[in-house]
């Protein structure tokens, strides 16, 4: 698929961070967690733990020169549901490992509300940031990849995923028989994110009307 195509079906890229995120963002980018351990010197010990282990709820982490950052829960992740799903011999570490060394971006506002909307979330505060597509896949289309579902939900009916559920956004096939893009994501993470930026803003209430719930499809 080439980065026009992309941006004709997707013109907006969506993405739902802790409210307290966009000074961090605007300043270093939406950085994987991996790139985020990093940058707050974590020991390698208490890094790998961090990208290898499930995260139950939001870890903050804060270091004297960058503050505060807020590492996201994985929530819609239930361990024993995810090693039935996993292809290839990989383990879970091997997944949240996968997972930790992207950052993501819906491809669609749909699923972010299904997000926002979710029984765990719609009673919290959350940042949404819109990206400009064009723009970004223009210059990220060597590095990105895209996923056909939600590669961090793993519950009841979880969908098998191994290596090949992210696929190099130049492979992904076009036409009126293409699958549909879910997630896009980019490994290391998106350091000029503030380019594409369109907007930003804090998400205090949950949908009037309901949406349905993370899904795995």
């Amino acid at each position: 698929m080439t980065p026009a195509e992309f941006s004709k079906r997707h013109p907006y890229l969506f993405h739902m961070a802790h409210p307290s995120a966009l000074a961090s963002i605007e300043r270093h980018g939406l950085l994987s967690t991996q790139a985020l351990a990093r940058l707050l010197d974590l020991p390698p010990d208490e890094q790998s733990r961090l990208c290898t282990s499930h995260r139950p709820e939001t870890h903050a982490l804060s270091h004297p020169l960058h503050g505060t950052i807020h590492i996201r829960d994985q929530k819609p992740i239930n361990e024993i549901c995810l090693a039935r799903c996993l292809e290839e011999g990989l383990t879970p570490a091997d997944w949240y490992r996968t997972l930790n060394e992207r950052s993501f971006l819906w491809a669609d506002r749909s699923r972010l509300d299904g997000l926002r909307n979710a029984q765990t979330y719609r009673h919290a505060s959350h940042l949404i940031l819109t990206l400009d597509a064009a723009s970004f896949v223009a210059n990220y289309y060597d590095t990105i990849t895209v996923s056909t579902f939600n590669t961090g939900y793993a519950r009841r009916k979880a969908r098998q995923r191994g290596p090949a559920s992210f696929i190099p956004l130049r492979d992904f096939p076009s036409g009126p028989q293409q699958k549909k893009i879910v997630e896009v994501t980019v490994p290391g993470g998106i350091p000029d994110l503030r380019n594409y930026l369109c907007a930003s803003e804090i998400s205090t209430e949950a949908l009037k009307c309901h949406r349905p719930p993370i899904s795995n499809t």
